[in-house]
This record gives C-alpha cells, structure tokens and sequence, in this order.
C-alpha cells in the first residue's frame, strides 16, 4: 500500500464526492479491503469479513478503522457499477455482490456483455432449455426471464442461466449472463475454469483474455470485478 500514490488518490475522491454521506465505509477503506481479497485469495465476501474479523487487531495499522461486514461490502461494490462507462463489445466478469439487475441493463443496453453468479433466491422461471452434455458437468442451459415485479422492470430482457457441477467436489454453481448468440461460451469457458476448482472471477476474466478464436472476435476486452 505504500506505493499508492494516496495524495492522487483522496484528490480523485474528492473530486467526485466518493465520500459524500459515506459512514462505514470510506473509499480508501473499500480499496484495502478488495486490495487484501485479491492479494490474500479470497473468494467470496464472507471469507472476506471473517479474514478480517480474524485479524480485527490489525486493521488499524492497515487504515482500516474496523471490519466491514459483509453486506456493507456488496452495497459499495454494486455502487462501483455507477462509475464504470460501459464498452460495446466488452466482457465484465462479476461476483454476485455487483449483481444488480438495473445497473446489469445499463452494461445490457450499452452493447456490453457480462458473466456472473446467481444468487439462491432469485425469483425467475424458464423459458427455454438448450440441450446440454451433462458429462461436461453442465446440468442445464436455460433462457429464463425475471419475475419479480421490481426486477422484470429493472432487466425486461431474457438471461441466460447455466448450472455447472464438479464431479469431484459435488459442488454446484450457477451462472447468468446476456451472452446469448455464442451456444458453447459458457459451457466451454466457464465449464473449464469450473472443473479446475477455481470460482473466482478473475480467473474467469483472464480465462476469457487468453483464449483468442474465430468464435470471440466480438469481444473487445474483458474486465472483471471480485468480491461476492
């Protein structure tokens, strides 16, 4: 952390109000906390609260006041998508605490797409299945569509929803994305970086950065952002 330039840095924040009505959570704070998730390997945002409620007596000497719970965490990281200037033709490979369905339309309609992780409760219904070879571990491929009330307001369009399971770990995880014209993007990819025991987004990014096909030529750039 001592090679951030932090004068920069608190210049930018003020600049645009990053700490306006801000109580628990500062920009400097959010930064050292992704900073020790990506440093530190964590996978999700409550190993990220319990790593730092680990270590609570060292947070201070680190700039962090206090341990950020988890729900704190997903709220500035959802607000982070506020910021982001969507690319046409760009991937953004996402945890699911930036899943919010109004700011994942905004990348939608920009021309952009994304890959991110469901949550357990969201509340949707099938519209389509695709054949699928479950011995690759992918369970389903499905075009679903929303059904909350809120939420079909907020993202009208379809998604695509595909389930993955490891054999080995018996561990199952779910995927949603726009990404619709390419049939074997994410069984092939997803499924790839799946089957390595590897679920952090960041893989997934540079899984996506590395693989250069006739069949991804519509990908501009793949960004991706950590901390479910």
């Amino acid at each position: 952390m001592d090679f951030l330039p932090w004068k920069t840095f608190h210049r930018i924040v003020s600049r645009y109000g990053g700490d306006q009505r801000v109580r628990t959570l500062s920009c400097s704070e959010q930064f050292r906390v992704m900073a020790f998730a990506q440093l530190t390997y964590r996978e999700s945002l409550r190993d990220i609260e319990a790593c730092l409620l680990a270590q609570a007596a060292k947070l201070y000497h680190m700039g962090i006041h206090q341990p950020a719970p988890r729900l704190t965490l997903a709220d500035a990281n959802v607000n982070v998508l506020d910021l982001l200037v969507p690319e046409p033709g760009a991937f953004y490979v996402m945890d699911r605490g930036y899943l919010d369905f109004e700011r994942l339309c905004t990348l939608h309609r920009a021309g952009s797409f994304f890959v991110t992780r469901a949550k357990s409760n969201m509340n949707a219904h099938r519209v389509y299945s695709a054949q699928t070879d479950r011995t690759s571990g992918v369970i389903c491929d499905q075009t679903i569509a929303l059904n909350g009330h809120y939420t079909q307001r907020h993202y009208p369009d379809h998604l695509r929803r595909t389930r993955f399971k490891n054999a080995e770990t018996n561990k199952t995880l779910v995927f949603l994305t726009n990404q619709t014209l390419l049939p074997d993007f994410i069984t092939d990819f997803v499924g790839d970086y799946f089957r390595e025991n590897d679920y952090s987004a960041s893989t997934l990014g540079q899984r996506l950065q590395s693989r250069q096909d006739n069949a991804l030529q519509t990908i501009e750039s793949v960004h991706f952002l950590t901390g479910q």
